[in-house]
């Protein structure tokens, strides 16, 4: 098998509005082996597509669902130490409530 550099291994995701599934190309190792557990776990929702196990770069084909396929922003919560301290004695302050609410006879 032919070794790809890291900026070869890619990940290549395929449908259409009218399917409900996707067709994931694949041909980073961790990826592939993600991909892998899924099938072997949900073999009526994820399938491989390729009968080899790779082709000779090391890649697979899945067919999964749509609904898997998700795009999010990556969150960036940055606070500043303000915001650190107020959130700090809020909760305090919600924590001390509790306390005090329990031993209440």
């Amino acid at each position: 098998m032919n070794s790809l550099t890291k900026q070869e291994q890619e990940t290549i995701i395929i449908y259409n509005e009218d399917d409900d599934t996707a067709i994931v190309f694949v041909s980073n190792k961790k990826t592939i082996k993600k991909l892998t557990q899924l099938c072997n776990k949900y073999p009526d929702e994820y399938e491989i597509e390729n009968d080899k196990d790779y082709d000779k770069y090391g890649c697979k084909t899945f067919i999964i669902p749509k609904t898997s396929v998700k795009i999010t922003p990556k969150s960036k919560k940055s606070f500043s130490k303000e915001s650190r301290e107020k959130f700090s004695q809020n909760m305090k302050k919600i924590n001390s409530n509790k306390n005090n609410d329990t031993n209440i006879v």
